[in-house]
């Protein structure tokens, strides 16, 4: 299940480090979790929509979420010079959110690693 990560030890460090700096965005929850583990769960297996997009049922996956620290992120993010351009985004809070997830694995994840993002407000029907 660890093959390409390096091992146990390796892994359990870069999911450390993604969680850290995920926290200090705002995004304070991370659980990792095996694909087959989701992906096979009884509600989901019946909603193609709502699968992950890997056919390894032994793919390391991680699940980011958040508290109400992430409102102090994220207006901290919104009142800098960088953020302020969300302010006019139809969607300030999912456009933060994917550019918190790329920095995140830009710089906690090895490149070569095999990356599947799917975020929560994609998968809502509108």
């Amino acid at each position: 299940p660890m093959v390409g990560l390096g091992g146990a030890e390796r892994t359990s460090k870069m999911l450390t480090s993604i969680s850290d700096y995920a926290a200090k965005r705002g995004f304070d929850l991370a659980a990792p979790f095996r694909v087959g583990d989701y992906n096979h769960f009884d509600m989901i297996g019946d909603q193609p929509k709502l699968r992950l997009p890997c056919d390894d049922d032994d793919a390391l996956a991680l699940v980011l979420g958040n508290t109400k620290a992430l409102w102090k992120s994220f207006s901290a993010y919104l009142a800098s010079k960088e953020g302020s351009a969300l302010i006019e985004h139809p969607d300030p809070l999912d456009e933060y959110t994917r550019l918190v997830v790329e920095e995140i694995l830009t710089a906690a994840a090895p490149a070569s690693l095999r990356r599947e993002i799917v975020y929560a407000f994609e998968m809502v029907e509108t």
